[in-house]
């Protein structure tokens, strides 16, 4: 998967990633600790699904269908999005509602378009790479929606902490804390 045709793509997606986190972070006033509270825990489940994501994805030697991608092809994904959430509700404030809405509609609308472009890109590079084996897998496993049941593939397969940090999940790791610590100060400063 490293040469990857979409890496151009892979990059530009991260930027826009931390453009629609900068600007959430300039313009949240955050004002609830509840929301706060809340804002981490889903950010919390949202990383945990991402670092088990990461342990079991073997980037470029085979297609990963053990751990959760047993039960959806795009945890990480999944993962991020959940992580989106946990921003957008962490960054609530009832005194600035409309730039609140605002922002939120953005990340949602750019969250949508930047995974779905990048979900069917890597789809197609799957199919192309993979061939029958994940057309198997594209029809038991949804795409990004996780089955409520356990598929059965890869069971045998073991999360790896070695993979996750091979996989560089360190840096959402760091960059999800980052987004939180500075939402923090701007709650307790407000």
């Amino acid at each position: 998967m490293e040469k990857y045709k979409g890496l151009s793509f892979t990059r530009l997606r991260v930027r826009l990633n931390l453009v629609l986190v900068l600007l959430l972070i300039l313009v949240s006033r955050p004002s609830s600790p509840r929301f706060m509270l809340i804002g981490t825990m889903l950010a919390g489940l949202g990383e945990s699904l991402r670092i088990w994501a990461a342990g079991h994805l073997k980037k470029g030697e085979a297609l990963t269908v053990s751990g959760p991608y047993a039960y959806t092809r795009n945890p990480l994904y999944l993962g991020s999005a959940v992580i989106g959430l946990g921003f957008c509700v962490a960054s609530f404030s009832a005194t600035r509602l409309i730039n609140t809405v605002l922002v939120w509609s953005l990340i949602i609308a750019g969250y949508c378009i930047i995974y779905f472009v990048q979900i069917r890109r890597e789809e197609e590079f799957l199919k192309e790479t993979y061939k029958e084996e994940y057309e198997t897998y594209g029809k038991n496993v949804p795409s990004l929606f996780p089955l409520l049941v356990f598929s059965g593939r890869g069971e045998r397969e073991r999360f790896s902490m070695k993979r996750a940090i091979k996989n560089k999940e360190y840096k959402t790791v760091f960059a999800v804390t980052s987004v939180f610590l500075i939402l923090l100060f701007r709650l307790i400063c407000s």
